[in-house]
């Protein structure tokens, strides 16, 4: 009898040492093949000039999300000379801000009390004023203001109602120093697409129609010719491309565009560039047939933006093959004058975004996909630096990385606004291998590098199982809203199942294995099921919705965290046995 004892635990040792060993080694492996994904060549942080922050808010349900902290959102900015302006959304009202280009300390601030928002990009400048575009969403109309630059003041206020809700990638100002006038663009309708404004006094000058809808940002005005296209545009596809003379709203031509994607135009030589499946076409202005197409060899992003035009090159951003499931991505540089290839750069590209966005940096071009910016050389053909703006861990709370897009630049820089309430400011000297000129007081600390049992637990537990069930989304949803069929079919399983497993003789593996499993589980269950619950349940499921939430949340990862682990436990009685046999 004590033989037997003696026996039995030495047995119960070896499962216990078994299931460990086994999720150790899972887990190691996991980390492994995180360690070893493809990686860019440099990948830097992002070492801003300076960077602004907004004011914090305490937000309640940011707090179910363990992120008590919300920020008033940067929409608008522009860069000159001396100053970045901004465009704030408040809780009730819209702020202003002049920023100093140099040290990023604030110039002035002018509040306006609105029911509404700044419109992201509707921030440009004249001769002599600031000028930004509003939306009042209880009178439903755009408001455009012309402000001082010097101090903020406001000069003049225009209200443009029946205009629809401009979308945040629409580009809807557009000044004409010439003229002095500044231009409103509507990018969803067919009537008064047009409004044009005395930018000085905001006097409102002339409204046009055009019968087509006009691009949402790129070259939309050329040679007395308006740009437009024939399309869907909540779906920003575009069928034809289409010109109108500028006063009358005849059209002068129309072009056919390819399926599925096309980018808006932009004039080059007084002629048009626009790229179009896998295409881009050099257009006469005045014709619109083309002057010369050029294969790219892959398909172009979708919803790209405009070719950039560096001197007598142009960049475009497309797939390396014509293989639709091909999704790496490069950087091709064209000839402008006939459209021969001069250079293709790798991009590099993660979790699957393509670079559909290129913007102008003097000689640079800066390309984003998702959180990385890559900074290229157009004349040297080769990638300077890659940025990387996703979020790390941070000791036991988990923040998901936030929204980020590249708000505005020109040659001496770039700026970057992120949904966490920071406005940072890049130089462009610096990635050209010039040196860092920071004021005494503007230096910025280094970084040290933080290392806490924390995030060794949410690397090594939390993490793993949540990325295991995002990664098949559909199944991860069908298993949250389907938990009443799941606890149903688990209780109605329950006994049968352990009988068959104490018939297998695996069924004390299973217990130890479920048992460690849910305590495995259990820190997930609580963070992302739980207050992950909670906060998805408001505003579903009515007043019900955020209790539904917590105990689907909770539940879920708890069941599967055990199911894994009585799966695994169940296995380590076999494998034990198949290697004794063997040893026999």
């Amino acid at each position: 009898m004590p033989e037997e004892l003696v026996l039995r635990g030495t047995a119960l040792r070896r499962y216990k040492t078994f299931v460990l060993t086994m999720c150790i080694v899972a887990t190691a492996a996991y980390l492994r093949l995180n360690a070893t994904a493809a990686q860019p060549d440099a990948v830097e942080k992002p070492h801003e000039r300076w960077a602004f922050t907004t004011k914090n808010h305490f937000s309640f349900y940011a707090l179910l999300a363990l992120a008590p902290i919300y920020r008033d959102q940067i929409e608008g900015v522009l860069l000159d000379s001396k100053h970045v302006y901004a465009s704030v959304e408040l809780p009730n009202g819209v702020q202003f801000l002049a920023l100093d280009r140099t040290r990023g300390n604030v110039v002035w601030r002018k509040r306006i009390a609105l029911n509404g928002y700044p419109i992201r990009g509707a921030l440009v400048r004249s001769e002599t004023r600031l000028i930004a575009a509003l939306f009042d969403v209880e009178k439903k109309e755009l408001v455009v203001i012309g402000m001082n630059p010097l101090d903020g003041t406001i000069v003049w206020q225009v209200s443009i109602p029946g205009l629809p809700r401009p979308a945040i990638y629409e580009k809807i100002l557009d000044p004409d120093p010439q003229s002095g006038t500044v231009n409103v663009y509507s990018y969803k309708t067919t009537k008064r697409n047009r409004v044009v404004l005395r930018a000085n006094d905001g006097q409102r000058l002339s409204d046009y129609s055009y019968n087509g809808y006009l691009w949402p940002y790129g070259s939309r005005r050329a040679a007395e010719m308006i740009l437009g296209y024939h399309g869907i545009p909540d779906e920003r596809k575009y069928k034809e491309l289409l010109a109108f003379h500028e006063s009358t709203g005849q059209l002068a031509w129309a072009l056919p565009l390819s399926p599925p994607w096309s980018s808006p135009p932009v004039i080059a030589e007084k002629s048009l560039l626009i790229t179009t499946g896998s295409q881009l076409l050099k257009i006469d202005l005045k014709t619109g047939q083309p002057l010369w197409a050029v294969e790219l060899g892959g398909r172009i992003p979708i919803d790209p933006d405009p070719p950039v035009v560096i001197g007598s090159k142009i960049i475009i951003t497309h797939a390396a093959s014509a293989n639709p499931e091909d999704n790496q991505q490069k950087l091709s540089i064209v000839r402008l004058a006939d459209g021969k290839q001069e250079a293709r750069v790798d991009l590099y590209q993660d979790d699957f975004v393509s670079f559909r966005v290129l913007q102008r940096m003097g000689d640079l071009v800066i390309v984003k996909s998702g959180f990385l910016i890559q900074i290229v050389d157009a004349q040297k053909a080769r990638v300077l630096a890659t940025l990387d703006f996703e979020k790390s861990l941070s000791w036991f709370i988990y923040s998901d990385p936030p929204s980020m897009h590249i708000a505005d630049s020109d040659s001496e820089g770039f700026a970057v606004v992120t949904s966490d309430g920071k406005l940072r400011y890049f130089a462009a000297e610096d990635f050209r291998g010039g040196t860092i000129s920071r004021a005494p007081a503007e230096e910025t600390p280094k970084e040290t590098p933080r290392f806490s049992v924390g995030m060794i637990f949410f690397y090594l537990v939390v993490n793993p199982l949540w990325n295991l069930l995002q990664a098949n989304r559909t199944a991860f949803w069908v298993m949250f809203y389907g938990f009443p069929v799941l606890l149903f079919t688990l209780l109605w399983l329950w006994k049968p199942l352990w009988a068959w497993l104490r018939r297998l003789g695996v069924s004390r593996g299973a217990k130890w294995g479920g048992w460690i499993g849910f305590i495995l589980a259990l820190p997930a269950a609580i963070y992302r099921g739980l207050m992950g619950g909670i906060a998805a349940g408001f505003g579903s499921y009515g007043a019900f919705g955020p209790i539904w939430g917590a105990i689907v949340g909770f539940a879920t990862f708890a069941i599967i965290g055990t199911a894994l682990g009585i799966c695994i436990g169940s296995l380590s009685p076999l494998l034990l046995r198949r290697s004794k046999s063997k040893e026999r």
